[in-house]
């Protein structure tokens, strides 16, 4: 019978760590959402090292809220639009299915609990981005996010090689940087972990609550300087897996007006290539709403 939730403890730590834990979760007590947002780790917090242990976790009727998730918000500058790329949910998808979403998940390590920032490498390795030039890899001023970057897209690209029929510019070998930063905006708010009291780290992003799963998701809009291409020069995968082998969502272009305003969808991907539009843009996660209308 699997194991639903475990204590917080040294001994669950270093056995998720053994074996490489897929889904490692806690649980923390909200202290402050309004300003600004205060999370602490509780001494007592259960651990998630299971599907069975996240659904407990994610109980609507949950005093604590699950922790941590998150990823980020991709806004591609091309020189002929702005897009946004986002991936459209299994319909069987335990939650939100046939929703379109945005590149976020759960974390699977201790260091994601304590410095939720790490979890920005969600939306490198969800979404690949290829031109003639390489797979893209973004290029940020700070070095700590360049590491995160390279680590995330490196993982993607093991997707790739088992990929028997991805389009020519997937396949080079080659990468190529595009400048990126993170889009600042007056919804963003002052996010502080504690543990047990003791403060871990801080950082600025999005925090979007989800009720109904009793999640925080920690979420960073990005900007990527494309304008040396436009919507025809470059293609999606879906990065996304699942036991090691990409799920190969189509991945949809949501163009953005020069206001960043959402529009419509310009066009759609499966398997690096250009296909019909099948979700409904109507249909949203809470994480790829939200910080669109934040933006």
């Amino acid at each position: 019978m699997e194991t639903e939730c475990v204590s917080l403890s040294a001994k669950t730590l270093l056995d998720a760590k053994a074996r490489r834990a897929g889904v490692f979760l806690t649980e923390v007590d909200l202290v402050e959402r309004d300003q600004r947002v205060v999370v602490d780790i509780p001494p007592d917090a259960r651990v998630a090292i299971t599907p069975a242990g996240r659904k407990m976790l994610s109980l609507a009727g949950n005093k604590r809220w699950r922790w941590s998730q998150g990823g980020a918000l991709l806004i591609v500058r091309l020189a002929d639009m702005i897009i946004v790329p986002i991936r459209l949910r299994d319909r069987h998808a335990p939650s939100w299915g046939g929703h379109y979403t945005a590149p976020t998940g759960l974390a699977s390590t201790y260091d994601e609990w304590v410095e939720p920032y790490r979890l920005i490498r969600e939306g490198f390795e969800e979404v690949l981005i290829a031109t003639a030039d390489g797979i893209v890899v973004p290029l940020f001023e700070e070095a700590r996010l360049n590491r995160i970057a390279w680590g995330a897209v490196a993982s993607g690209v093991s997707l790739v090689r088992q990929e028997e029929c991805l389009p020519a510019l997937f396949t080079s070998g080659r990468f190529v940087n595009v400048p990126a930063s993170i889009h600042h905006s007056p919804h963003e708010k002052d996010i502080l972990v504690r543990l047990d009291g003791e403060e871990c780290s801080h950082t600025r992003a999005l925090a979007i609550f989800d009720d109904g799963t009793r999640g925080i998701d920690i979420m960073y809009p990005v900007i990527l300087d494309m304008t040396a291409y436009r919507l025809d020069d470059i293609s999606i995968f879906c990065g996304e897996d699942l036991n090691g082998k990409s799920l190969d969502s189509e991945m949809a272009c949501l163009e953005l007006d020069l206001a960043l305003r959402m529009d419509k969808i310009v066009r759609a991907f499966k398997t690096g290539r250009p296909v019909a539009v099948t979700g409904d843009i109507t249909k949203m996660t809470p994480v790829l709403r939200e910080p669109l209308a934040m933006l």
